[in-house]
């Protein structure tokens, strides 16, 4: 999916039926879940969430819990800097470690 702000792309979001997504080493939906959001929030500096939602401002990504059980809902966004700059404040910190 494609988000667009003001007619410019801010956000692309990867559900589990698209082959392939990665982020350097790791592949989201075949490596195990828990190893990505520990690998994330190693390169990331840390991790915050809320309502499910995990994010990794410094890398500008966020995934939903991809440690759940429910798989379907596993999702992966990459997203334009500063577009989480506000709502970063209402997180709270995680760790995976």
């Amino acid at each position: 999916m494609l988000y667009y702000r003001s007619g410019v792309l801010s956000e692309i979001e990867f559900y589990r039926d698209v082959e392939n997504v990665r982020f350097e080493e790791i592949q989201f939906f075949v490596d195990g879940g828990l190893e990505c959001l520990r690998y994330l929030e190693a390169r990331n500096g840390g991790a915050v969430v809320d309502v499910g939602a995990v994010l990794f401002e410094n890398l500008g990504l966020t995934t939903s819990r991809l440690d759940e059980a429910i798989v379907e809902a596993h999702t992966v966004t990459a997203f334009e800097k500063g577009l989480w700059d506000d709502e970063a404040t209402e997180f709270s910190i995680i760790s995976f470690q």
